[in-house]
C-alpha cells in the first residue's frame, strides 16, 4: 500500500509500507534528501573575478542524496544526476557510512578531483533539544541544534517515529531520524523529499573499503594542511568541507 501525503512547501512525501501500520515505529528504510545550497552565501568572501562572474548566473544549487538505514548501520550517498553536472565542484557531495555497533564512520570526500577515504569514530555531538516543532510530511519533528567548533550552529528537525538515530552527512545522536538539517545562516538546507519504509537486509548496507589508502582523521587533517594554505579562500574551503565530517 502506498500512502502519499499532501504537498508541503513543494516537497512530496511518499510512504511505502511493508507490513507496517501507521502507528508502529520505524527501524529501517530509505530517506531521499534534497539539499539546497545558497552559492552566494557560500562564496560571498571569494573575490576572484571568475567567481564573481559565476555567481551572477548561479545563485543556488540543488542536489539529491539517499540514506539507507537500519538500527545499526546508515549509508548516505549522493544521487548521480542524469545529465553531466558541470558545476559539481561548487558543492561537496560526500558519502558517509556509519556502523553504530562499532562506533565507526567512513567518509568519502572529493578534493580537487581526488577521492579520499577517511575512517574515524562517529562524531559525539552535544545537541540541545528545543520545544519548537514542525511537520515534515506526516511526521511531527522537534527542533534541535548543536554548536560547532567554529561557534556556528547546525539546526536539525528529528522525528522519534523513525527510531534509528540517523541523518544527512552522518549527523546523528538525536532520539530519532533527522528529516531536516540546516546551517545557521540558511546557506545549506537539507529536507527529506521522500521516506520509504521497508525491511532492509543488514548485509545490503555494508560497504567494503580496501584498507590501503584509508586515512585516519589526523592523517586527513595533515593532508589538508599540505593541500591548502592560509589565505582566506583556503580557510573557507576547509571549513565548508570539514563541517560535514
Amino acid at each position: 500500500m502506498i500512502i502519499q501525503a499532501g504537498k508541503r512547501k513543494s516537497f512530496f512525501f511518499v510512504f511505502l509500507f511493508f507490513n507496517f501500520s501507521s502507528f508502529c515505529q520505524i527501524n529501517s528504510g530509505k530517506i531521499i534528501y534534497e539539499r539546497k545550497t545558497n552559492l552566494e552565501k557560500k562564496y560571498k568572501e571569494y573575490t576572484s573575478d571568475w567567481m564573481i562572474e559565476f555567481l551572477e548566473s548561479n545563485k543556488s544549487k540543488t542536489d539529491l542524496f539517499e540514506l539507507n538505514f537500519s538500527d545499526s548501520i546508515s549509508n548516505f550517498t549522493p544521487i548521480e544526476k542524469e545529465e553531466e553536472d558541470e558545476d559539481s565542484w561548487a558543492t561537496n557531495n560526500n558519502s558517509t557510512y556509519q556502523n553504530f555497533n562499532s562506533n565507526s564512520k567512513i567518509s568519502k570526500v572529493v578534493i580537487f578531483g581526488d577521492e579520499i577515504i577517511v575512517k574515524s569514530e562517529i562524531a559525539n555531538r552535544t545537541w540541545k533539544i528545543t520545544d519548537s516543532k514542525r511537520m515534515i510530511g506526516i511526521y511531527e519533528c522537534r527542533k534541535a541544534f548543536v554548536v560547532m567548533e567554529d561557534s556556528s550552529k547546525i539546526y536539525a528537525w528529528f522525528s522519534n517515529e523513525i527510531l534509528p538515530s540517523v541523518g544527512p552527512e552522518g549527523f546523528c545522536g538525536l532520539p530519532g531520524a533527522i528529516l531536516g538539517l540546516a546551517t545557521e545562516d540558511g546557506g545549506v538546507v537539507y529536507f527529506a523529499k521522500s521516506v520509504i519504509l521497508s525491511e532492509v537486509k543488514e548485509g545490503s548496507l555494508h560497504v567494503k573499503f580496501k584498507d590501503k589508502g584509508i586515512l585516519t582523521r589526523a592523517e586527513f587533517e595533515e593532508k589538508l594542511n599540505q593541500l591548502l594554505g592560509d589565505i582566506k579562500e583556503d580557510i573557507i574551503y576547509r571549513a565548508n568541507l570539514t563541517r560535514w565530517m
